[in-house]
């Protein structure tokens, strides 16, 4: 059970670190690699939630980042 609710944290956590690189205007190589975590754990659509909220089109961020991808 602890390790759930840590997984979440660490999950609010992630997010929260891609929408403020993304506010800020952080390197794209940074930007890219905490948005390849984010589909690694499947939270697409949180983070675009949480753009939306911080009042930038998340869908929009997030389809050009799907563009480019770091392999």
């Amino acid at each position: 059970m602890e390790g759930l609710m840590l997984d979440k944290l660490s999950n609010k956590r992630l997010i929260y670190s891609f929408v403020s690189a993304v506010n800020l205007g952080l390197e794209d190589l940074f930007i890219r690699y905490l948005y390849e975590e984010i589909i690694k754990r499947e939270l697409q659509t949180e983070a675009i939630n949480q753009l939306n909220t911080y009042g930038l089109d998340g869908e929009k961020i997030i389809s050009e980042l799907k563009q480019v991808s770091i392999s």
